[in-house]
């Protein structure tokens, strides 16, 4: 019977400890493992953020390619409001252009009432 209980707490020894050790295991790969996700959407996250410097970089060198090039200098030009010899340059007047000469009305507070509210309700305008 003595034999029988050494054995049995010979036993459950063994599994206490091995329990005991795999509990700071367990909590040592479950943080690995968060660890790892976080890289992981890191990852995601810069390779996606490198892929928009790529296209913004090769955007970037066609338009300097574009700028370099006669059509963009005669393009700028033309919109400068310049012309070549011989030609005569016409410039229109857009109502942004005349919006720094001419200054807007400026608006009246009419006095609300209960006839007016009706009105506006009813008919979707000012009497």
């Amino acid at each position: 019977m003595r034999r029988d209980h050494a054995v049995l707490v010979s036993k459950r020894m063994w599994i206490v400890a091995l329990g005991l050790l795999a509990v700071p295991l367990l909590v040592g790969f479950n943080a690995r493992l968060a660890r790892s996700r976080e890289l992981f959407e890191e990852e995601a996250r810069l390779q996606n953020q490198l892929d928009e410097q790529r296209t913004l970089r090769e955007f970037l060198e066609q338009y300097e390619a574009y700028a370099r090039s006669e059509a963009y200098v005669e393009q700028a030009a033309r919109r400068l409001g310049m012309a070549r010899p011989g030609e005569g340059a016409v410039r229109s007047l857009t109502p942004a252009d005349l919006s720094s000469e001419v200054q807007a009305p400026a608006v009246v507070a009419v006095p609300r009432d209960y006839v007016f509210e009706w009105w506006s309700a009813l008919f979707a305008g000012m009497p």
